[in-house]
């Protein structure tokens, strides 16, 4: 069933607004572990085509990398939310995710570096910080920043191919993951502005998930 998973009226509306809006933000934080899983699932190989092979010419001198507008859509035990997903890289420095379910609008962002990662909800105003370590009861296999760069520079595509799909379980869920990559540019800007903690509510992940 294909629903908008990220809109609080839509799941169940006999729910009062907190749990509904508690949903929604569980929702985001399982699109980005399933993002995680992804990345930690997909084999570690460069990508063919023109822009493959520019990043792999480039090699060390890329500095910058920008998604502008990847496509996932995930499949949660049976129910089917598709987002739109910005990515931005300084590379071995930050990484943000920016996912847009409507609109281009951004509800849902990631922002990591090599030591922690933060989880913003716009609709709520609430921050989920996380390390590395706490994500370990969460996921089977263990996340390194190294995951996250490469999902966000594409480095986890298929041979030749600019989209991939993955199914498996996490926190409990069956979830399919297909993700596309329509375009890659290296090495131009990037705004990679960080969002300020001091406009937002702070949450564990155990209140979320």
């Amino acid at each position: 069933m294909r629903r908008n998973l990220f809109n609080s009226t839509s799941k169940r509306r006999n729910k009062g607004t907190g749990e509904a809006l508690k949903d929604r933000c569980a929702v985001g934080l399982l699109f980005i572990a399933s993002l995680f899983m992804f990345g930690c699932s997909s084999q570690r190989v460069v990508m063919t085509g023109e822009q493959g092979q520019r990043i792999k010419d480039e090699g060390e001198r890329i500095r910058t990398v920008h998604v502008p507008s990847a496509r996932a859509g995930l499949t949660i035990d049976g129910e089917y939310v598709s987002a739109r997903v910005t990515f931005m890289t300084t590379i071995d420095s930050l990484v943000i995710w920016s996912i847009q379910p409507m609109a281009g609008i951004e509800l849902i962002r990631l922002e990591a570096t090599p030591t922690d990662l933060i989880v913003f909800d716009k609709t709520t105003m609430e921050y989920v910080p996380l390390t590395y370590e706490s994500l370990l009861p969460y996921s089977p296999i263990p996340i390194a920043y190294k995951d996250v760069q490469d999902i966000a520079t594409g480095a986890i595509l298929p041979k030749g191919q600019n989209s991939t799909l993955r199914a498996f379980t996490i926190a409990g869920h069956s979830v399919i993951l297909n993700i596309t990559y329509p375009e890659i540019r290296t090495n131009v800007p990037v705004n990679m502005n960080r969002l300020p903690l001091s406009r937002f509510t702070y949450k564990s992940i155990d209140q979320v998930l």
